[in-house]
């Protein structure tokens, strides 16, 4: 209980103090932020929350740094790691040999289930029991997210990149696509709240997998020590149940 209103109280004061943050002379390090609900909200412009937040807030703290946040989708903010203008991409399950090439993967903040769906027309009549059954359809999904080996390797599939979900959203209600892959339901109701829309379901398959959630980190050669402390950070608030302590504190459920 103790170390729960510890917890609390930090994250109160990063909340009220956040105007004197902004003056501060701490080292800053720029990390992106996308909607990925529950971990990660915009929730308006300029705007974000979740537990993952406070979880980087804190890591950065207790190695003597700030956090410039940078409102970037997952395409972009690769992009910028690999430029050097973003230190840290946060919210990635899965390690890729591509992402390996521009960025060093952190240590894992713990596990989380994870579902890919594939939302279709609500008239859509078409049975998607198993994955073989997704040929035919046009698949949208995310550029440079991660949603299952066969989906990325099969020849078979029809799919289309995009770098912002509102733009495949919008290329779905006009039927340019018939097929949205998912891998965060949530966030991609939101996009369709947006537009008014709701004329949609999700397939019956699925595929459900057991991950583990990263950050990545530049691969500047100036800043790999601190990421050795970034780590260590991490490490020691998975151990002392800081983590637990902030996920549970956004009413969501703890990483494993």
């Amino acid at each position: 209980m103790k170390r729960r209103l510890a917890t609390c109280l930090g994250l109160l004061a990063m909340w009220f103090s956040g105007t004197a943050f902004a003056a501060d002379a701490r080292p800053v390090l720029v990390v992106t932020y996308r909607d990925n609900p529950p971990d990660l909200v915009s929730y308006c412009a300029g705007r974000h929350s979740g537990p993952l937040r406070y979880v980087i807030e804190e890591a950065a703290a207790r190695v003597g740094h700030r956090v410039e946040w940078r409102k970037l989708n997952l395409a972009n903010s690769l992009r910028a790691l690999k430029e050097g203008s973003v230190d840290i991409v946060p919210y990635l399950f899965t390690k890729t040999s591509e992402r390996s090439a521009i960025g060093r993967f952190s240590e894992t903040l713990g596990g989380k289930g994870r579902t890919v769906s594939f939302l279709m027309r609500k008239n859509d009549s078409r049975n998607v029991l198993q994955f073989a059954d997704l040929e035919g359809f046009v698949i949208g999904y995310r550029k440079d997210s991660y949603y299952l080996p066969e989906f990325h390797e099969s020849p078979r599939l029809k799919t289309v990149p995009y770098e912002r979900d509102a733009e495949m959203v919008k290329d779905f209600i006009a039927g340019t696509i018939d097929m949205v892959a998912v891998n965060n339901k949530a966030g991609t109701a939101r996009a369709f709240l947006a537009l008014g829309f709701n004329e949609y379901k999700y397939a019956e398959f699925n595929y459900k997998r057991d991950a583990f959630l990263y950050l990545l980190y530049s691969l500047a050669p100036s800043k790999q020590t601190l990421f050795d402390r970034f780590d260590r950070a991490l490490a020691q608030m998975r151990q002392e149940g800081v983590m637990t302590d902030i996920y549970r504190s956004f009413d969501t459920m703890p990483l494993n």
